[in-house]
């Protein structure tokens, strides 16, 4: 699901380049990861398989921040932050709701899908992955053009229309 859900914008992988990124590692490593980062969805694939987050609430509004927190150099300078913005499609085997404390800011900050059947099969999800990365990155800068032409008031109406059902 995270391939199909990147595939639009850019490379649907985990390897260098690619919208796929790991919860595999320090929470300032994937911030990092995450640097200069600007409208494009991304994955982070396997929350189960971070064991030094026992709790996400902190980096569900860091994400939702879009930037990191503020630290200062030795010598008492401002260091760079980090910031990025977009959409986040993370996986797991586990809720990220129930691994963060129950406050409202996380449950509007994260809308969950269990135990969804995306694909029929082994071999329709192989399938899938294979034509994915032989095809991917046009149809999201398309979608962006047609937004652009439609015009901000236009594409605001519509959000208010369909954020109202």
């Amino acid at each position: 699901a995270g391939r199909v859900f990147v595939s639009p914008f850019g490379f649907p992988s985990k390897q260098e380049g690619g919208l796929i990124l790991q919860w595999y590692g320090t929470k300032n490593g994937i911030v990092i990861q995450l640097a200069d980062i600007h409208g494009l969805p991304i994955v982070l694939d396997e929350a189960s398989m971070n064991r030094m987050m026992k709790d996400f609430t902190d980096f569900v509004y860091l994400l939702a921040e879009g930037r990191d927190k503020a630290r200062s150099t030795k010598e008492i300078k401002e260091r760079r932050r980090a910031s990025w913005s977009g959409v986040f499609f993370s996986t797991a085997e586990h809720s990220l709701q129930q691994k963060a404390n129950q406050n409202g800011g996380v449950v509007v900050r994260v809308t969950e899908r269990g135990n969804v059947k995306w694909t029929r099969s082994a071999e329709n999800a192989k399938n899938i992955k294979a034509g994915l990365l032989k095809n991917y990155g046009h149809a999201g800068p398309m979608f962006v053009e047609f937004l652009i032409t439609k015009g901000k008031e236009a594409v605001i109406d519509v959000w208010k229309k369909w954020s109202k059902k």
